[in-house]
């Protein structure tokens, strides 16, 4: 079976619910801890996303927003990398501290 090539943007998005998921992620973003270094990154596109979203004078392009959303997507994908890399490391140090201790 032959893969089939997604297009790099969407040809039309449904802007109102980006909002809602924009509007869900800002929310969840503000209270996650500072530490990752993404998460300004992150925390930035999706302020410049929502915003843009928001504007009443000039409608959101639709390619901006695909682009956007590809953004945060790889942004997120970058930091459950981090997270799996650093739970794998958490996971090591706890082993050989537990053989330490004879656990």
């Amino acid at each position: 079976m032959s893969e089939q090539s997604k297009p790099a943007v969407p040809v039309s998005v449904d802007l109102a619910e980006v909002s809602k998921l924009i509007a869900a992620l800002e929310n969840d973003l503000a209270g996650v801890k500072a530490g990752s270094r993404n998460l300004q990154t992150l925390r930035d596109e999706v302020r410049a996303l929502g915003e843009a979203l928001q504007e009443k004078d000039a409608p959101a392009d639709h390619a901006h927003v695909g682009n956007s959303l590809k953004t945060i997507h790889e942004i997120i994908d970058s930091a459950v990398d981090v997270a799996i890399e650093d739970t794998l490391k958490a996971a090591d140090y706890a082993g050989r501290i537990g053989r330490m201790l004879g656990l």
